[in-house]
């Protein structure tokens, strides 16, 4: 069993298990601080604090640490919270000893018996719902306790619990004080607005200096990869189409000529017999061909339903044509076994409604136009395409030319987006040694925007820093926006202020109506510090009315004005006003013990 636990130690589910064995021992007291455990004569030779003389050692409380961090697999070694993590240990074990302390004094017994029991206890240690004996020594040893060692401990921490549970959880709460539960169970109305940077008002011009001194300071932030840019030609169907125009004597002409799409499709309803084998297909079938069409009609089949005109019932019916209702197919054979189909019903292609189908005329004339001006412009191109330089090809094919902005190799935004493109304008025959050849491209098709270029690279850049001309405007904005958040929280602050002096909410429009409970915020329409503040101001006396807002990131706040207040009903929450009264008793009586007591930190160098 040792060697099963050994291997499965590094599985997620062992780790889960120290790791909440772990976290009970610092919060309980059960900490590498007491004199146990290996290495505890070294470990005393260096303290992280000293509690009345008594040191708490640093390798105890390294420890401790590393076994925190296991438990906490999505902090990052240079997370800020690590040091908030090593603070609490360090405040955790200090307490401990405190109440150790205090216990000690107090000469609190826990026998062995009481330790026996709480081990047993603990499921941990079990085996097919039982404490099991050979588990417990063996999770031990791979956590490098004795048994001894962790009766000791758990005794510790056992004497710590004794005096906490006589000092905190004797206290009680009188049925009065749940009244309190009326203010709990409130429900405020608010009207709500946003408030953005946008709304920020003032000067926050930005001179060339300071957009210079800026851009000096951050160079390496305005890196760009291998880029390029192209002068091009295109013959563009997508803007072609959106340019044709149909009017109503266009659809209305197409209609009366009966083209395609006016006329609904011709339908065949059939039905269908299956058989098993060929002789019993046969014999129905002769007997099927000997009745009259109509009595035909009345045999009971199987409805395969409505089919257009020569669709899928085709592959069915093989060679075999049905052309009259009532008509019925020689036995088919389709994977072992056998089919005979019948002609039920039929529906003749009818005229359709002119408002039915004049949206898919408009795009069928549409189409049509289309095809026929980007196929006549394309023929020019093509003609022009073997012209020396691009304005010949441009002059000659009515088409424009147009310069692209930088075009990097994953662009998303220009025709370098295109994969065919792509990797013609990257290629040798458009650059070489660094240098764009000046090379005019063939007719290049993009099938994903259904459209022709033609294309020479005019200007390449390997990876570097861009010029300050071309971020100038970018870096002018964000210092502008830099100083309005810098402004933000004081703005806001001033509107509120105002309008809760002026009781008139001026220029801010207020039009969302929405009711809250304290601790109900199912709709998530505001963030849990927004809904705290509405619950934390006083309405004005005379008004009943109060304004305020909180700041939900550093672009965003939102305001709102209190409108009004209903408590709700007294209900019996005594056990969890005890639970409140159990923590600050608890806290009063850590805050006592390290009042009276002498704590040194030591240097963490």
């Amino acid at each position: 069993m040792m060697e099963k636990l050994r291997t499965a130690a590094n599985s997620l589910i062992i780790k889960i298990i120290f790791g909440l064995i772990i976290v009970a021992f610092i919060f309980t007291g059960f900490g590498s601080f007491l004199d146990f455990g290996p290495n505890i004569e070294n470990d005393k030779q260096l303290y992280i604090a000293k509690i009345n003389g008594e040191g708490i050692s640093r390798a105890a409380y390294e420890k401790e640490l590393q076994m925190a961090l296991k438990n906490s697999k999505n902090l990052s070694e240079n997370d800020p919270l690590i040091k908030e993590l090593s603070q609490s240990i360090i405040s955790n074990l200090i307490n401990d000893v405190l109440s150790y302390e205090l216990a000690d004094s107090l000469d609190l017994n826990i026998s062995d018996e009481q330790v026996k029991n709480q081990i047993r206890q603990q499921d941990i240690f079990f085996v097919n719902g039982a404490f099991n004996q050979e588990r417990y020594l063996n999770i031990l040893a791979l956590a490098n306790y004795t048994p001894d060692a962790y009766a000791n401990g758990l005794r510790s921490a056992m004497k710590k619990n004794q005096l906490l549970d006589a000092l905190i959880s004797t206290n009680f709460v009188i049925p009065k004080d749940s009244d309190i539960s009326a203010l709990f169970n409130q429900t405020r109305t608010v009207y709500l607005s946003n408030y953005g940077l946008s709304n920020v008002e003032g000067d926050f011009s930005v001179s060339d200096e300071e957009i210079k001194e800026y851009y000096n300071q951050n160079k390496q932030s305005f890196n760009h990869p291998t880029r390029l840019k192209m002068e091009y030609l295109i013959n563009p169907y997508p803007e072609i189409k959106n340019k044709v125009m149909i009017s109503n004597s266009m659809v209305e002409q197409y209609y009366a000529d009966g083209k395609p799409g006016t006329m609904s499709l011709a339908k065949q309803s059939f039905s269908i017999l299956s058989f098993n084998s060929l002789a019993k297909a046969n014999a129905e079938y002769k007997k099927l061909m000997a009745m009259k069409t109509k009595n035909r009609l009345n045999v009971k089949m199987d409805d395969l339903g409505w089919f257009n005109k020569d669709d899928q019932i085709v592959s069915l019916l093989g060679n075999q044509k049905l052309t009259s209702v009532g008509s019925i197919s020689k036995p088919i054979n389709q994977s072992g076994r056998y089919y005979i189909v019948r002609l039920d019903k039929i529906k003749e292609a009818q005229k359709l409604p002119l408002n039915y189908v004049r949206g898919n005329i408009i795009e069928l004339l549409k189409t049509e136009e289309a095809n026929k001006i980007y196929n006549e412009q394309q023929i020019r191109l093509e003609k022009a395409a073997k012209l020396p330089t691009i304005d010949e090809i441009s002059k000659a094919s009515g088409l424009p030319v147009i310069q692209s902005k930088w075009t990097t190799e994953n662009e998303l935004y220009s025709i370098g987006r295109f994969p065919t493109i792509h990797d013609i304008i990257f290629s040798d025959l458009m650059i070489k040694d660094g240098k764009p050849t000046n090379t005019i491209s063939d007719i290049i098709y993009a099938p994903e925007y259904q459209s022709s270029f033609i294309i020479q690279v005019t200007d390449y850049q390997e990876p570097g820093i861009k010029d300050l001309e071309e971020v100038k405007d970018d870096i002018k904005d964000f210092l502008i926006a830099k100083k309005k958040k810098e402004n933000f929280a004081i703005d806001v602050e001033n509107i509120i202020a105002k309008m809760n002096k002026e009781q008139s909410a001026g220029n801010v429009q207020f039009v969302q109506r929405a009711t809250f409970s304290r601790n109900n915020n199912s709709n998530k329409l505001l963030n849990q510090d927004t809904i705290d503040k509405i619950f934390s101001v006083v309405p004005d006396p005379k008004t009943g009315e109060v304004f305020g807002g909180t700041i939900e990131n550093d672009i965003n706040a939102r305001l709102f004005v209190l409108t009004s207040i209903k408590d709700g009903q007294i209900t019996d929450i005594s056990n969890q006003l005890q639970l409140d009264y159990m923590g600050f008793n608890y806290d009063y009586i850590i805050d006592d013990l390290r009042s009276h007591a002498k704590i040194e930190m030591m240097d963490d160098n």
